[in-house]
């Protein structure tokens, strides 16, 4: 047995429902993508998999499985993420002559960790500390450790969130050469463009599709072309079934009232008539029972093929649109420099005007989100200056997560206070919250929802942003609120300010300009135009 096989598998909610349909599916050797929306069960598919939590139904792995961890204990050095801590402390005792038996020592062991931590492009030494760590250092090290021992197949969650350009690649590249089943939660789309296969979790179970993400976009347009046709279908079966039988009806109704005239003419015997009557109602009354079950049959089918509709959200933002008009400035730092963690960041440069589209480009660490602090004020200025528009905003604030028991309305006047209750309604709408849609609690949002929500409170704003600042927005977010927030940032007519290492995010913004963080030194960081 080469693959991992998943039986009947599901995992049950505090009061007995199933998160999920019984999974059954056999996942071969190779890069198996899990998409699903957030709060599906994707984690906790991988971590029932790995028997972490109490589950229903079988996995079984060709071999050993290793899981990768989302949040390792910072007090643990990175040999115990490699499980070899006792392994390393027996080596240091027998490099300082303190051991009894040489035949246990593994002499290798620290070249061989060394060398996982270097195809992960990670230089720090395996007794370092993970709470040492940065939190991408921390992910590569992680990663690193998971195919250590040449497992028959792993488990990753969202392995590329936190990393950069190279550690990305890095990813992909520990990907490409591992040669077992990997099964990985992702909505990094370079990452699943590389895929054999697309596992897709929804409350009905995995459905698999062969290839990788463009491959799976495909089959999913065409699956939803056959759902509309189907429901097409549906829809003409139910209208035919009810006319035949209503047509019955009149006839049988019809019938009816002619025997009656008969009866009532005296033309023909009673028990003619009688006899006739009661084959007449024996027929409409079998007619009758077989209408009603073509009926049912033809609401079952309407039902289910209204049910495999996604149900598609438009979103509009009709003021957002507007341009900003091309000589407005929106932000002008001149020689600005600012120090944190004892670096110094700058001297900047830099004038944004009318609707551009910045990128702040770099690897992790550089200083982006130092600088976007300089730009919002967050982090005071040494030297230089700073105008910025007050008509800006962060999608990060808006994301973030407003009263739980707040209606929607609520939360977006509390935002605007000028706004009316009419006002809200109408741009919480043009988000896909429509009538009590809006009376919606906070709490009661999916991801997805959040996120246009957020859309809502900012492009949807009486008078929306001139310039608008996105600080790896699409980290935690799953692919149906990636395509949601492109949607809703296609048509934005401001100045956009943008952080981000997910490529294909960044491709679909079209970015005007890019600003590359590049650390001189330990304690210099400058910023410079990209050619």
């Amino acid at each position: 047995m080469s693959a991992l096989i998943l039986s009947d598998l599901t995992v049950r909610r505090p009061d007995g429902s199933p998160l999920f349909a019984p999974v059954t599916v056999s996942l071969p050797p190779g890069l198996t993508g899990l998409v699903g929306r957030n709060g599906c069960g994707k984690t906790t598919l991988l971590d029932a998999i790995a028997g972490r939590i109490p589950h229903e139904g079988t996995a079984r792995a060709p071999g050993a499985l290793r899981r990768l961890e989302q949040a390792p204990d910072p007090g643990l050095r990175i040999v115990d993420l490699f499980g070899q801590g006792r392994a390393w402390d027996a080596l240091g005792r027998a490099e300082a002559g303190a051991f009894d038996d040489a035949d246990e020592i593994d002499w290798t062991l620290a070249e061989r960790i060394v060398a996982a931590l270097s195809r992960m492009d990670l230089a720090a030494p395996p007794d370092a500390r993970v709470g040492e760590l940065s939190g991408g250092e921390a992910r590569r090290a992680a990663l690193a450790a998971v195919t250590f021992d040449a497992p028959a197949a792993i488990l990753l969650d969202e392995p590329t969130n936190d990393l950069d350009a190279d550690g990305q690649a890095a990813v992909a590249r520990m990907l490409e050469g591992f040669g077992g089943v990997a099964l990985v939660a992702s909505h990094d789309r370079a990452l699943l463009e590389r895929a054999d296969r697309i596992a897709e979790l929804s409350p009905e179970g995995v459905t698999l599709t062969g290839g990788g993400w463009s491959d799976w976009i495909a089959a999913r347009a065409a699956a939803a072309e056959r759902a509309e046709a189907e429901l097409d279908r549906a829809r003409d079966a139910r209208a035919a079934a009810g006319a035949a039988a209503e047509a019955r009806a009149q006839a049988a109704a019809g019938r009816g009232r002619q025997g009656r005239r008969l009866r009532a003419s005296g033309s023909h015997g009673k028990m003619l008539m009688d006899m006739q009557k009661q084959r007449a109602e024996n027929t409409a009354s079998g007619a009758s029972r077989l209408d009603a079950r073509a009926i049912e049959a033809a609401d079952a089918r309407l039902a289910r093929a209204e049910g495999a509709i996604r149900p598609a959200v438009a979103l509009r933002f009709d003021a957002a649109a507007a341009p900003l008009p091309e000589g407005r400035t929106v932000l002008q730092l001149s020689a600005a420099e600012a120090e944190r963690g004892g670096r110094r960041y700058g001297p900047v440069d830099l004038t944004v005007t009318g609707p551009e589209r910045l990128r702040i480009a770099g690897p992790n660490g550089a200083g982006k989100s130092t600088l976007l602090a300089m730009i919002s004020g967050a982090l005071p200025l040494t030297r230089g200056t700073c105008r910025v528009t007050p008509g800006r905003a962060s999608l990060d604030q808006a994301l973030a997560a407003p009263d739980p028991a707040v209606p929607l309305v609520a939360a977006y006047l509390a935002r605007h206070p000028a706004a009316t209750e009419q006002g809200a309604r109408a741009a919480l709408a043009r988000a896909g919250f429509r009538g009590p849609a809006g009376d919606r609690a906070a709490a009661t949002l999916s991801g997805g929802e959040r996120l246009r929500l957020g859309l809502a409170l900012v492009l949807g704003a009486p008078e929306p942003p001139e310039l608008l600042i996105l600080d790896e927005p699409t980290n935690h977010l799953d692919l149906e609120a990636l395509e949601l927030l492109e949607t809703g940032l296609a048509g934005f007519g401001g100045a956009l300010i943008l952080v981000t290492h997910d490529e294909a995010f960044a491709a679909a913004l079209r970015p005007t300009r890019t600003l590359v963080a590049t650390p001189v030194d330990d304690c210099h960081v400058a910023f410079t135009e990209a050619g």
